[in-house]
């Protein structure tokens, strides 16, 4: 995560970070979102003073389905944690193939 966090430093437009695990892997730990929220943001923060645009962290695949945490814009502490909310998996699968459509054009 804190490799994350550091790449995401300096991607900081994107609005998602999406990892895609292997089929048949297991269900993801429950506290991964909380473990996230306060990991992938603070590196921005540190560096450059901001959080960026990331709205969504999805972990998943197609065939298993995804699940994950999102935000809306300004939902983040003073020391750059990330106040989330949890996505439901069918929200989770729009936010990916939507993203998916728009890399592709």
């Amino acid at each position: 995560m804190i490799q994350i966090s550091a790449v995401y430093a300096f991607f900081m437009n994107c609005e998602c970070i999406l990892i895609e695990t292997l089929v048949g892997s297991s269900a993801v730990p429950e506290d991964i979102w909380q473990f996230a929220a306060e990991r992938i943001m603070i590196q921005p923060h540190l560096i450059l003073g901001k959080t960026g645009q990331l709205k969504y962290f999805i972990v998943g695949n197609q065939i298993d389905g995804y699940s994950g945490i999102g935000r809306d814009r300004g939902d983040v502490s003073e020391n750059g944690t990330w106040i989330y909310r949890m996505l439901d998996p069918i929200n989770c699968r729009r936010i990916v193939a939507s993203r998916t459509r728009a890399i592709r054009r």
